[in-house]
């Protein structure tokens, strides 16, 4: 840290990622342990640092870091429909069944209903893949680096 970062465009990075499905596992567990912990540690730092020293560009890269992956917002966006309809707050419900209702009236348009209904069931399918990766980074995260077997 202390660093600015600059873009650079052209920029190319390759890597090989392992062909082994219990490596490759290992690998995304450790990388998606790392995300959770920018969202909930480094991000919130940055962003108090930025506001407390004025300076746009920390707390421009704060923000930056506490955007969530899409896989992750749409857990949070399911627990935050689940417990409205738990708790009964009709102008919440409201909101979250207009929400899905937009969601759903894109989705028809731009495809046929079955379509639609073979794009969510593979949602569904990976996001409750990654639900054990999310739910392991607040029970038991990886603090070790493990050099990742290539193939």
């Amino acid at each position: 840290m202390g660093y600015k970062t600059t873009f650079l465009p052209d920029t190319l990075i390759e890597g090989m990622l392992p062909l082994n499905e219990n490596t490759a596992l290992s690998q995304r567990r450790r990388w998606q342990h790392g995300h959770m912990e920018l969202y909930f540690k480094v991000a919130t730092i940055l962003i108090l640092k930025g506001l407390l020293r004025r300076n746009k560009d920390q707390f421009a890269l704060g923000l930056e870091l506490a955007v969530p992956r899409l896989a992750f917002l749409i857990i949070l966006w399911g627990v935050g429909m689940t417990l409205t309809i738990a708790y009964g707050t009709v102008p919440l419900i409201d909101y979250v069944y207009s929400i899905f209702q937009c969601n759903l009236n894109f989705l028809h348009k731009e495809f046929q209903w079955s379509e639609t209904f073979t794009a969510s069931k593979a949602i569904a399918k990976y996001l409750i893949w990654k639900l054990p990766l999310y739910l392991g980074s607040f029970t038991g995260r990886e603090r070790k680096w493990k050099k990742t077997l290539r193939d």
